[in-house]
């Protein structure tokens, strides 16, 4: 057992987690930390209840599935709806629990989601992280149905969608569950124009302040004296300028997923799904020009699963990215925190990359449930 499992199953160590959890999510259930800011989920879900469309009546930001996300707090006062969004935040925690299936993973998303929960409880992202974790763990197990869920969560935020891409083998069931996803995330063009459209709006977005590319342009105006300037454009601070490393990123990370989706599907890997899912997810989350700190909750569960060593290593990630975002200066002192954490996660991403491409073949091209977390 390693280092971290034997502290985690120790009892008075348990405990005290257990209690700082229980405290954390009572905190943020009664004042959530309000990520969607300016977005009000109060009122895009009283908007869908009394029947207007999304795109066509009102912009949306978000693929059509996040409004499924938003009719609860739509439904409660408005007073009540940030607390409504948080409970929804702990209910997707609990599915994710009974996802991960032994107690050593599930002690680890415990640890790991408690210091992440305060970025959770503002917004929808645990929906996309219990889909990621349920899909993976569905697919693992040759279960057709995760393809399903995996469905599900990439029409809420597209990530889930890794699952066609850490699969060596879709089958009917996957190659049919992506006609539908694709068909929904496409509907919406149909419906609005401009960037009232979720996929208009992002392809007009810049690069965010806090994406591997904003780092990358902090850096190089730390080193030079400078200093990046900043735009509130598109609901996000975004950096002036930063549209070449923007580039480079998605060209570097964009090479690197499609390098693991060719790796597993021509040659599948002996390495445990879970750190192929995480592996592709991290990638993808690198090369995006938008990375907001609940993305990277989302890996959360990837990473308990995936094994003792792959939560440690991911603990400073998530502890600095909630230190970074719980101060909204949004200054050069949170740059360099951000910076920080950029470095270690890209660092840990390309390990895991390597990890997976460099992997000796598989005997079975479907793979199998892992047999530990080692």
């Amino acid at each position: 057992m390693n280092g971290l499992d034997r502290a985690l199953a120790r009892p008075p160590t348990w405990r005290a987690i257990v209690i700082l959890a229980i405290a954390i999510r009572v905190m943020f259930v009664i004042a959530p930390f309000d990520v969607l800011h300016p977005v009000d989920a109060h009122v895009l879900g009283q908007l869908v209840l009394h029947g207007d469309v999304p795109y066509r009546d009102f912009g949306l930001e978000y693929p059509p599935g996040s409004i499924l996300a938003m009719l609860l707090p739509g439904l409660a006062p408005a007073w009540l709806a940030p607390s409504v969004l948080a409970l929804q935040a702990v209910a997707c925690e609990v599915i994710v629990w009974w996802a991960l299936g032994d107690d050593a993973s599930r002690r680890r998303f415990l640890l790991l989601s408690t210091l992440a929960f305060p970025v959770l409880s503002g917004g929808f992202d645990a929906v996309s992280m219990a889909a990621l974790a349920v899909s993976t763990g569905l697919l693992t197990k040759g279960d057709d149905r995760g393809w399903w869920v995996a469905a599900f969560g990439a029409t809420v935020k597209v990530f889930p969608g890794i699952a066609w891409g850490w699969m060596p083998r879709w089958g009917r069931t996957g190659v049919a569950a992506l006609a539908v996803t694709i068909a929904i995330l496409l509907a919406p063009m149909a419906l609005g124009e401009g960037r009232d459209v979720y996929v208009n709006y992002h392809a007009d977005r810049g690069v965010q302040q806090e994406s591997i590319a904003g780092s990358a342009t902090h850096l190089r105006e730390r080193v030079t004296g400078g200093e990046a300037e900043v735009a509130y454009r598109f609901r996000a601070q975004e950096i002036v300028g930063a549209e070449r490393w923007g580039t480079i990123s998605l060209v570097v990370f964009g090479a690197l997923a499609v390098a693991i989706a060719v790796r597993v599907r021509v040659r599948p890997v002996a390495t445990d799904p879970w750190v192929v899912a995480l592996a592709l997810l991290l990638v993808v989350l690198c090369g995006s020009k938008v990375l907001s700190p609940q993305f990277v909750v989302m890996a959360v569960p990837l990473a308990a699963r995936a094994g003792p060593r792959w939560s440690l290593a991911y603990l400073p990630i998530v502890a600095l990215t909630i230190g970074a975002f719980i101060n909204d200066s949004k200054g050069t002192a949170f740059m360099d925190v951000v910076l920080l954490r950029n470095l270690l996660l890209a660092a840990f991403t390309l390990v895991a990359a390597a990890i997976v491409l460099w992997a000796p073949a598989a005997d079975d091209a479907r793979p199998a449930a892992s047999a530990t977390v080692a």
